[in-house]
């Protein structure tokens, strides 16, 4: 696995300018709160992955139905942005904004593991990895993917038990161990640790410069995960599989070799089906609610997550 490390006036002029940015937007007026819940329609989309393009202030989902990427506005229009016949599935998606590129992993064209690379602001593919080429197992499938800040990607399989290492140039390696099977969704921490989120649990972290350091982080919650996300204040939110909450919050204060639950939160409006993955718009974590198992679904939610604090 291919791992790194790697004067007054001018004070009231600028107190007002500040002003004035927090109190409306470029037009004068006032800046609408972020939005509590988005409702958006498209049949049997399944939109399992969920991102924010900041640039454009638009929600980003896939889809596992159609391994098509779209965009959805706080109104809920839905616009197609990827279109790619080199993924028939398209689960976890990631935003790289150094780069301007969006990361889709999902089921290939040809049945293995892939990873979808395109310019976020055009839609173009950059490349599209076949994975399944390095993983010898029989059946796969890249779930989540995280990305360092040299480019390398790290895709989680979730049936393939194990962890896909891709670099900028789209050469690929593949690790496989028993403590990394369900293997679900992944983040970086300081651009030093790989935290991967288990199915059934545990939460699992890997020293991106020590390529045999692979061990649970401690919790004193069993960490049953699908998708993880690190908010502003490096907090890492789980959407639990089965755990306490729909949503928990964990911290660290040992660089994730141990963590403790300080947040959870529940939905009041989707309460017969659980949420997959979520996302980081300014400051407040946001989730989407896929309805993977519903058949003939065409109505999705992406709801603001507040969390109860932990004592």
């Amino acid at each position: 696995m291919k791992i790194r490390r790697s004067a007054w006036r001018h004070l009231g002029a600028v107190c007002i300018a500040c002003w004035i940015a927090a109190c409306g937007d470029d037009d004068g007026g006032p800046t609408a709160p972020p939005p509590d819940l988005v409702t958006f329609e498209s049949p049997n989309l399944l939109p399992e992955g969920l991102e924010y393009d900041e640039e454009r202030g638009l929600f980003v989902v896939g889809s596992a139905s159609r391994g098509t990427i779209h965009t959805v506005d706080d109104a809920g229009n839905v616009a197609v942005l990827i279109a790619d016949p080199g993924l028939a599935t398209t689960l976890g998606i990631h935003i790289d904004r150094n780069e301007g590129l969006l990361y889709a992993a999902g089921i290939g064209d040809n049945g293995g593991a892939g990873l979808g690379v395109y310019e976020l602001a055009t839609g173009e593919v950059v490349r599209v990895v076949d994975l399944s080429a390095v993983n010898p197992a029989p059946v796969q499938l890249a779930n989540d993917v995280a990305v360092d800040g040299d480019g390398n990607a790290y895709v989680t399989d979730t049936q393939g038990n194990g962890i896909y290492d891709v670099s900028p140039g789209g050469n690929a390696g593949f690790t496989s161990d028993p403590m990394l099977g369900l293997a679900n969704g992944a983040e970086i921490y300081d651009d030093d640790v790989l935290l991967v989120a288990r199915v059934g649990g545990p939460l699992m972290s890997i020293r991106l410069d020590e390529p045999d350091f692979l061990e649970p982080v401690e919790t004193d919650v069993n960490v049953s995960g699908d998708g993880i996300v690190f908010t502003p204040n490096g907090d890492l939110a789980v959407v639990t599989i089965g755990g306490p909450a729909d949503v928990i919050l964990l911290r660290s204060d040992d660089d994730w070799q141990s963590a403790t639950l300080v947040g959870t939160w529940n939905s009041t409006i989707n309460t017969d089906t659980p949420p997959t993955t979520a996302a980081i718009r300014g400051d407040d974590v946001y989730v989407v609610f896929a309805r993977l198992f519903v058949t003939g679904n065409s109505r999705y939610d992406i709801e603001r997550v507040v969390f109860d604090p932990v004592e």
